[in-house]
């Protein structure tokens, strides 16, 4: 339905002719924060550029926005030699920081700084923010409400690639709360954060005990810049590129053998579904942007109308599908469908699979072992999208494990994933606290 909103462009501190600025909703917003408080986000933290020089460093690990988990703020890390440090590699982020993504605020990269024994540095294209008064925490879900994540939407400039600036995002409004919230919001985000990382240690040590089983560290993987290959075995598997023929992926088949493949395990679904045939239906939409690579869970998605959807929205999911990208450069993008996503659709640039005598659990950490990882990876084709092809899929083997050590990895990762959505509940529950504050004042 169109809204109407008349504004007096002479007497506006606003010098901007886009429509959408000035939307009805915005302003109901800023008179709600103005019932609250008078504050701005300037009045309760400021603005720490601690500037990163690689000349003063051997090594450290690099943040930037695509490592950041849009759904719980927490994050990955790559260590980088200084001496190739990328030049958007700006800021030391320390403990307790808060980064502010300022590009495409609308998706919401925010991350709360854990410790670390290494130097950590973050991208230029953060804010780093320090709060005043023990007010860390509070700050942390603060940024993830909607609330903000809308005015700051509003702030932004550009087409191609819409930003804030530093000054947009101090400028936001803001309160203090009071000390009991700010106690309960500083405990559960502590409480979320142990969780994260117990989630992440029993993931990790689940895919570990695969590639113990199949001594992966013994393989030798190393990359050779020269080798022989016949003629006849690259006639007959019709590939020239010396990528495929690398004698790492023969190592790694003589050592784990291809007695199993994964479709003695799992089935192949597809599903299809045609969601513009109903077009008023809403679904939940996930594509590969909304998969967590690090910890193989869904943590985003979108709501869509059957007549919205793309053109790539086909696929239909159920609990305990398995997602695994199809797509080179996120092979990685490969998680669980939970009961939260059960009957979503799915992008038509994942694989669908559906375990038979095997765990969810299992064939989910099956898929993002490097067994399988480094087998996709060979297999890509194409030029523009290279992507694996569904006849790769049935020739792709897993390690032979114990029925006993099966069990113990299922558990783990089990285990992990709980934990994950313990995390992601209290989490709700802390923004809906602040959340409710703001929406009172807008009724």
């Amino acid at each position: 339905m169109a809204q109407i909103n008349i504004i007096n462009l002479g007497k506006s501190a606003h010098k901007r002719l886009d429509a959408e600025y000035y939307r009805t909703y915005y302003f109901n917003i800023l008179k709600a924060f103005s019932k609250i408080s008078d504050k701005k986000l300037s009045d309760l933290a400021f603005v720490n550029e601690r500037h990163f020089d690689n000349k003063k460093c051997e090594s450290f690990n690099y943040l930037e926005i695509s490592d950041v988990n849009l759904g719980l703020g927490d994050y990955t890390t790559t260590s980088i030699p200084c001496k190739d440090a990328p030049s958007r590699a700006q800021y030391i982020v320390k403990e307790g920081d808060i980064v502010v993504s300022t590009v495409r605020p609308n998706r919401n990269a925010v991350a709360y700084i854990k410790e670390s024994k290494n130097l950590q540095v973050c991208s230029s294209g953060f804010c780093v923010i320090n709060a005043k008064n023990a007010l860390t925490e509070f700050l942390f879900i603060f940024f993830k409400t909607k609330f903000i994540r809308d005015l700051l939407e509003r702030s932004t400039t550009a087409t191609m690639y819409p930003a804030v600036s530093e000054t947009d995002i101090m400028n936001l409004p803001c309160f203090i709360p009071d000390e009991k919230l700010n106690n309960k919001i500083k405990s559960n985000v502590k409480k979320i954060m142990n969780m994260l990382i117990e989630s992440q240690t029993l993931f990790k040590n689940a895919d570990n005990l695969i590639l113990k089983e199949v001594s992966f560290d013994k393989i030798n993987l190393n990359y050779q810049l020269t080798f022989n290959k016949k003629l006849s075995d690259i006639v007959n598997l019709g590939r020239i590129d010396a990528e495929y023929f690398q004698p790492k992926y023969e190592n790694l088949i003589e050592k784990v053998g291809i007695s199993i493949k994964i479709l003695d395990k799992a089935e192949l679904i597809d599903e299809n579904i045609e969601p513009e045939k109903t077009p008023e239906k809403e679904f939940v939409y996930i594509e590969l942007s909304d998969v967590n690579s690090e910890f193989g869970v869904v943590d985003s998605y979108s709501i869509i109308k059957g007549k919205d959807a793309p053109s790539r929205a086909k696929i239909k999911v159920h609990t305990g599908d398995i997602i695994v990208s199809s797509v080179e450069g996120s092979l990685g993008k490969t998680a669980i469908i939970t009961e939260e996503f059960n009957n979503s659709i799915v992008s038509n640039g994942f694989f669908v699979f559906r375990p038979k005598n095997i765990t969810p659990e299992y064939l989910l950490i099956l898929m993002k072992n490097k067994v399988i990882q480094l087998q996709l990876q060979r297999n890509v084709k194409g030029t523009i999208l290279t992507s694996i092809s569904k006849k790769v899929i049935e020739e792709l083997f897993i390690p032979k494990l114990s029925g006993e050590l099966e069990k113990k990895i299922s558990e783990q990762v089990a285990k992990s994933i709980q934990l994950r959505s313990q995390a992601k509940l209290l989490f709700s529950a802390s923004r809906n606290q602040i959340e409710e504050i703001i929406q009172k004042e807008m009724n």
